[in-house]
């Protein structure tokens, strides 16, 4: 969610404070039942939300930001596929979120699971990449020039 949506988000709350407001005055501290209509966007929008879809999104923005970093290139995340991963790891409730991290990291790096360059690959092997025999395989240096030729 962008700064400029979130602050448009913030006004529409305030104008809304601010018309309880006005009609609390207007009937003079009577009981009165408002009935507003329910305004869907504001009432369900992504950046009002606080659970589950927030920590998945903050997980995902995080391992794909290693991703980049680290390959040198834009993450291509594969919609379900790797969602279903993030909400896996999610639930596994690393106690260091950068422990995680540095793991997807080595697994990015390392020899051992060639494979493993997505996020779906990733979720299924997390625990590996802990071990102190994956720590000691990293991926040798390309060789110099095209191999193509």
């Amino acid at each position: 969610m962008s700064d400029e949506d979130l602050r448009q988000r913030v006004a529409a709350l305030e104008s809304l404070a601010a018309d309880l407001e006005a009609a609390f005055r207007k009937f003079n501290r009577r009981q009165v039942a408002i009935v507003l209509p329910p305004n869907t966007e504001l009432a369900r929008g992504p950046g009002l939300n606080v659970g589950p879809k927030d920590a998945n999104r903050e997980l995902s923005d995080q391992l794909v930001e290693v991703f980049e970093r680290v390959a040198g290139q834009k993450y291509a995340f594969d919609g379900a596929k790797d969602a279903q991963a993030v909400q896996r790891l999610v639930r596994l409730r690393f106690e260091d979120r950068e422990e995680l991290l540095a793991r997807w990291e080595q697994a990015l790096k390392l020899a051992a699971y060639p494979g493993t360059k997505s996020i779906a690959v990733f979720a299924t092997r997390v625990n590996e990449y802990g071990t102190a025999a994956a720590k000691k395989q990293p991926i040798a240096a390309p060789p110099a020039g095209d191999p193509y030729r």
